[in-house]
């Protein structure tokens, strides 16, 4: 956890609510007063100080350059009179991400070198960024920005996450209209896993674009996703660690049981209705609706070791 007093605060919404303004200025100046390199380099064949140094100081590549050719157009179109977001994020990001700017080099860097890591929380697969995320995202943004300025070296690691049962229900109901209604049971772990990540491959990447939009500085080398080799493996040993050492345990619990799932669920998938009288209710998996508030009173016959019924009722 890192912790602030009122002076660090200071520094860190100055330097959040002026770095907008203070790089747009830059730029501008920099064009109205060197708009034409004294001569034209060579290596990076732009005539724009502002990206010149730039160039020269990275490998030549092809998408490279097609983003600086982006930037460059941009700085010369006629400057907006309101703001207009589309025009100021438009190249950036992928200027900052070839730069290798969010790249954190944590194993191979000087000891004496600071550093600052921290995971942002997995999105689910099941769906898309909400404006909770976008919170979450851009506080931890503005966090790996500002330990960067003051040269940490900062591993922000982006992932997303398989959501379990959330997911599990997701590809049974997109099987079901597309696979001929085959169900988890019948198609077998080993090919409903393969479906899994073929979901997260089509719909996962959704949510890594929208991360980019918001300009998240994430390392996206070190990306992952939950269900992994690595991950599960990791699972599965610490399990076995907390079960030999009698902190996760078997016992006789009341759960809440799924009849469609066919699963133990948590207590936050539970919709608790409250009734007083003979209720017929909607449950999944049933084609009619079930009743409940009914009370019944039932009895077992007991035999004794002969197998000969001994009871007797009244």
């Amino acid at each position: 956890m890192v912790l602030y007093d009122v002076h660090e605060n200071t520094k860190l919404f100055i330097f959040c609510s002026s770095w907008f303004f203070m790089t747009m200025i830059l730029i501008r100046r920099a064009i109205s007063q060197h708009h034409v390199c004294p001569s034209l380099c060579s290596k990076c064949k732009t005539s724009s100080i502002l990206l010149h140094s730039s160039l020269c100081n990275v490998p030549s590549t092809t998408s490279l350059k097609e983003s600086h050719n982006l930037l460059l157009h941009k700085i010369q179109e006629p400057y907006p009179d309101v703001y207009n977001a589309a025009y100021v994020e438009k190249g950036w990001y992928e200027w900052w991400r070839l730069q290798g700017y969010f790249k954190s080099t944590i194993e191979t860097s000087n000891k004496n070198q600071q550093v600052f890591s921290m995971i942002l929380p997995p999105p689910n697969i099941t769906g898309t960024l909400h404006l909770g995320h976008a919170l979450t995202v851009t506080v931890q943004d503005t966090l790996a920005r500002w330990y960067r300025m003051k040269g940490f070296d900062v591993a922000w690691v982006p992932g997303s996450d398989h959501a379990g049962i959330a997911t599990q229900v997701v590809v049974e109901k997109h099987l079901k209209n597309t696979e001929s209604g085959f169900t988890r049971q019948e198609m077998g772990r080993e090919k409903f896993l393969k479906h899994v990540w073929k979901w997260k491959e089509e719909k996962g990447n959704t949510i890594l674009e929208q991360l980019q939009k918001l300009g998240a500085s994430l390392d996206w080398d070190r990306s992952y996703f939950t269900l992994s080799d690595s991950h599960s493996n990791a699972v599965n040993t610490a399990f076995k660690i907390l079960f030999e050492k009698g902190l996760i345990y078997r016992g006789d619990f009341l759960v809440n049981w799924s009849c469609k799932l066919g699963s133990a669920i948590s207590d936050i998938e539970v919709d608790y209705i409250a009734i007083d009288k003979r209720t017929k209710i909607d449950v999944p998996g049933y084609a009619e609706r079930v009743e409940f508030g009914i009370m019944y009173n039932f009895a077992y016959l007991f035999s004794d070791s002969t197998g000969k019924c001994n009871c007797q009722f009244p």
